[in-house]
């Protein structure tokens, strides 16, 4: 059994290869580009399962409330434009012709824990996730509890803040728009004039400021505020917390201290906090009577179906500690197999070059477990892993002194578009698909027009004479004689013309040297520039070049 899962998010579309042994292989991460709109985002599903051979099932989690019996998304906040309503099952097996299921992320995430995880021996729990915005699940007497239409476990649209914050779904001053990670992120920025990621917040370096551990402690109160709430309403005896933010021991710690502090006396019959870690085989876990809070490592998306979890315990006040004193040689050699085999945090992971790509990516792609451990890393092993996302064009992995590793990436960068069977394709400057999108935008890279390919799929290289010659004449263009060029039309291939962004037409021929012919065409429509020429064409035949001027 071959099944390719999909977890559709706001940022990441994350996909893998699964059997009915749950091992999971080729994982991937794309980005969603949800402003582009549910027809957009389905298309790009369908291209990524027709690069695929031998699927017999197609799995999808998705964000959205979603009607799993029919496929069909019921109604989607502005986070996915146009996605309410949007028939996926439907859509993408009269497309395939391969069984699709299709459920709720959050939903997904509930059946994972439930067989695999920390809601195992659980007949009843609830989950949430904090993203870009805030997911609910409700796991009740052992089955997914939806609701009447599809739409249970809205936590993150609870309303927290009578007449607050605009909210995507239309409402004002839901869960999310306080307590999201993206609302952390929103934050912090503000306050502090910055750009950081969710990672960077925490790095050392930043939250050290004052005026950033202040946002992050009030942000960690709206968390709890929602907490405490949830847990007043439902008295559950189990909830998992989902989410890469989740990661962070400070906000374990100011979570694990103040919601025990705040909750009525009769309500705090639940053990410490715990951290779920992707490790060794799943544990058996016998039934708790008491309410536990479980976190969730941030790979969750698939890996939570993976792997398997080894909690964490953290100690209250009043616990009794124990100190021993391990003998000089014994102890060395401990400490040693524990940097390199246990689950602790050592170094870090510095990240440059790459816009398209997150520390996130980064730790999925290259199948790094949480804690970072930088010594249980193999740097050329995540040089391979890296290599392989459709968005990196180079990646260089080495150390740095003491416990650093150094993460390169060079993005791979639009150089064209052209037509394919049912949409536009981005080309890099090897040929290779990045992209596929519905409508050209204007000005971004020029187009080779005059050939139509069949279906494209992202990944995939075009190697064809008259492409390899529209594409040398693109490359060998400086960035600035690319902006000029709007068009080149292969349609004639003893006739290839390039045409400017003003409408000037450069006569190639049948580009014999795309490479010179380009350098001159540049600098012949660089000086018609200068000189304000009108001129009917230019001709950059290498032999005899000239430049027609109108009459």
């Amino acid at each position: 059994m071959r099944i390719l899962a999909f977890d559709i998010g706001g940022t990441n579309i994350k996909y893998a290869i699964c059997d009915e042994k749950f091992n999971l292989t080729d994982r991937h991460t794309v980005p969603t580009e949800a402003q582009k709109g549910g027809q957009e985002l389905v298309q790009k599903i369908i291209c990524i399962i027709e690069s695929y051979e031998n699927i017999d099932r197609i799995a999808i989690s998705t964000a959205g409330q979603v009607d799993s019996e029919n496929g069909i998304v019921v109604y989607s906040t502005d986070n996915i434009p146009y996605y309410t309503g949007m028939m996926v099952k439907k859509i993408i097996e009269n497309k395939t012709n391969i069984p699709t299921f299709v459920e709720n992320d959050v939903n997904a995430f509930a059946l994972g824990e439930a067989r695999f995880g920390a809601g195992k021996g659980h007949s009843d729990f609830l989950c949430l996730t904090y993203g870009t915005g805030i997911g609910g699940a409700m796991f009740l007497n052992n089955k997914l509890y939806k609701g009447n239409t599809s739409s249970a476990g809205e936590f993150g649209h609870m309303i927290t803040h009578a007449g607050g914050k605009q909210c995507t779904c239309g409402g004002e001053g839901c869960y999310e728009c306080y307590a999201s990670a993206k609302a952390l992120i929103e934050a912090v920025n503000k306050a502090n004039s910055t750009n950081l990621n969710a990672f960077q917040i925490f790095e050392k370096e930043n939250f050290s400021k004052p005026e950033i551990r202040s946002v992050i402690d009030k942000w960690i109160d709206e968390m709890i505020i929602g907490l405490i709430n949830i847990i007043y309403i439902f008295n559950p005896p189990l909830i998992v917390l989902g989410g890469g933010i989740m990661n962070e021991d400070y906000v374990i710690d100011l979570i694990d201290r103040k919601i025990y502090n705040l909750l009525m006396d009769n309500f705090k019959s639940f053990n410490d906090f715990r951290r779920e870690l992707h490790e060794g085989k799943i544990p058996e876990q016998k039934p708790r009577e008491e309410t536990e809070v479980t976190l969730e490592d941030p790979s969750r998306d698939i890996e939570a179906k993976e792997a398997p979890r080894v909690p964490r315990k953290k100690k209250r006040k009043g616990f009794r500690i124990r100190q021993s004193i391990l003998l000089a040689g014994g102890g060395l050699l401990l400490a040693a197999l524990g940097i390199f085999l246990l689950p602790l945090p050592l170094g870090y992971i510095h990240l440059t070059g790459t816009k398209a790509l997150t520390m996130e990516d980064i730790l999925f792609e290259g199948q790094i477990r949480q804690p970072v451990n930088v010594l249980q890393i193999s740097a050329s092993g995540l040089a391979e892993r890296l290599s392989h996302d459709i968005r990196v064009a180079h990646v260089e992995v080495s150390r740095g002194f003491p416990f650093v590793l150094e993460v390169h990436i060079e993005d791979r960068e639009p150089l064209a578009i052209m037509q394919a069977e049912y949409s536009y394709v981005v080309l890099d400057k090897e040929g290779m698909v990045i992209d596929s999108v519905q409508s050209i935008r204007k000005g971004d890279v020029a187009m080779i027009t005059g050939k139509r390919m069949e279906n494209l799929l992202l990944g995939d290289t075009v190697s064809q004479e008259d492409l390899d010659k529209a594409l040398a004449f693109l490359n060998a263009l400086s960035p600035e004689g690319q902006r000029f060029f709007s068009e080149i039309n292969i349609g004639n291939p003893e006739n290839i013309r390039a045409y400017t962004r003003d409408g000037i037409t450069v006569r190639l021929g049948s580009g014999s040297d795309m490479e010179a012919q380009a350098k001159l065409a540049e600098n012949m429509v660089g000086d018609v520039k200068a000189r304000g020429l009108s001129v009917e064409y230019v001709d950059a035949n290498l032999s005899s070049p000239f430049i027609k001027l109108k009459k």
